[in-house]
């Protein structure tokens, strides 16, 4: 992913007083890519002039965020032009974050669809901004690594990038982290020392009602300041790097980490290594070790809990069993 903050900073240290500063991006595409800033307004912007590739199903919503102006001329069904503008002279980063987030996917994905693909993204960002801004926290962080592992290591080597992506469930708070026809998948992490535990944030977590075959993977971290390991950002990159070829799986992809809560400039944040320890599968069978609701007394709900790594060796199974219970084929 290209970094363009020297970009904006050649922008800032011109002298220009009136007019509008101008710089074009990705020259290597077919399409016109700009980034600028309006003297004397200092209000940056980017401009997106695509051709060559269909526009795509547009999506009826309209992006509109506070601090954000958003421009779509439809000129042709082959022909389109967007104009991104910040409307407030603060220097957030939220701004840089998202450009760099469009440019890179345009610049993943620039045949048939990239508008509607941009316009889409956009209005993940304006969600994002609706719900949070401050980094991950580190439990997050680590979470989000570990199921990023699984994705990159387990699900799109036997399901592929499209559909690998559409069954990683876990931005949304409300279901298990991978989500199939045939079950589904709760995905846990533990950073301490022994044997670790396991933290239940609901009693719905290891519920399976509705899903007819329920694992649970188990992966264990070292993490460290320094040294070796990748850091969350560098297995980021490597999700995307993975599923670059797939224009649908890249902006689907992009759009799963901002709803977790991810974006670039945290990266200067989350700076923690991880080195994989092991990856563990249990699978959640009647008498596994477990708090649901049909167990608690009326009115008790929004359970947290512990589970004891060392009470599930019964229920350890491998990933090959795993992904045959659940029906795993690469089409």
């Amino acid at each position: 992913m290209n970094d363009y903050q020297t970009v904006w900073a050649e922008i800032e240290g011109d002298p220009l007083a009136d007019g509008s500063l101008v710089r074009r991006v990705l020259p290597h595409l077919e399409h016109d890519a700009f980034v600028g800033q309006h003297r004397p307004s200092r209000e940056r912007f980017v401009e997106l002039r695509l051709t060559g590739a269909t526009i795509g199903s547009m999506p009826k919503r309209v992006p509109k965020m506070r601090g954000l102006d958003v421009k779509v001329v439809l000129e042709t069904p082959r022909r389109a032009v967007i104009q991104l503008r910040e409307t407030t002279p603060m220097r957030t980063g939220q701004f840089e974050d998202l450009v760099s987030d469009i440019l890179a996917l345009l610049d993943d994905s620039p045949g048939d669809g990239a508008a509607s693909r941009i316009i889409e993204r956009v209005i993940a960002w304006q969600d994002f901004f609706a719900r949070r801004d401050s980094p991950l926290s580190a439990e997050a962080a680590a979470g989000l690594f570990a199921e990023l592992t699984l994705l990159n290591e387990t699900m799109i080597p036997a399901l592929g990038p499209s559909r690998a992506v559409d069954h990683w469930t876990g931005p949304d708070p409300g279901l298990q982290d991978f989500q199939f026809a045939d079950g589904a998948i709760e995905v846990k992490s533990y950073r301490g020392t022994g044997s670790g535990q396991l933290h239940i944030s609901s009693e719905r977590q290891l519920d399976t009602t509705g899903a007819d075959n329920l694992f649970l993977a188990y992966l264990e971290l070292d993490e460290r300041q320094d040294g070796t390991g990748a850091t969350l950002s560098d297995i980021v990159n490597a999700s995307h790097d993975l599923v670059k070829l797939s224009p649908y799986a890249a902006s689907q992809l992009g759009d799963k980490l901002l709803s977790a809560g991810w974006r670039g400039s945290h990266a200067d944040v989350r700076t923690e290594r991880y080195a994989l320890r092991s990856v563990e599968i249990f699978q959640v069978l009647n008498d596994f070790p477990r708090l649901v609701p049909t167990m608690l007394p009326a009115g008790i709900g929004n359970v947290h809990y512990r589970i004891d790594r060392s009470a599930l060796e019964p229920f350890l199974v491998t990933i090959d069993h795993m992904t045959r219970v659940l029906g795993f084929t690469n089409e």
